[in-house]
């Protein structure tokens, strides 16, 4: 990655793969929102780089020597924060409909 900051070829190189893990994420949790597992007011391309940026940082612990029981730790945060996405928006829906249902 230091490499980067001097390479053009490698700074490319970064950017695309960059890219394509936030795509691939962004695909990812924009299929999970069609199926209903994730909130409609979520933002797949948020998430999508958010995910991306999670990678890096477990691959930045574990460089630096962090134990598996953390980096475990960080990744299991971020799933929960990743897809309580929308759920308090989905939540609240949920209350209006079940009071009108009952009304």
């Amino acid at each position: 990655m230091t490499e980067a900051v001097e390479n053009p070829k490698v700074r490319e190189r970064l950017a695309e793969s960059t890219r394509e893990l936030d795509e691939g994420f962004r695909a990812a949790f924009s299929a999970a929102q069609a199926r209903g597992e994730l909130g409609e007011d979520a933002d797949p391309r948020a998430l999508g780089m958010l995910a991306s940026a999670l990678v890096h940082t477990l691959a930045l612990r574990a460089r630096a020597g962090q134990p598996r029981a953390a980096l475990r730790e960080v990744a299991d945060s971020a799933v929960k924060l990743i897809f309580s996405s929308g759920s308090a928006a989905r939540k609240r829906r949920r209350g209006a409909e079940k009071r009108r249902n009952c009304s």
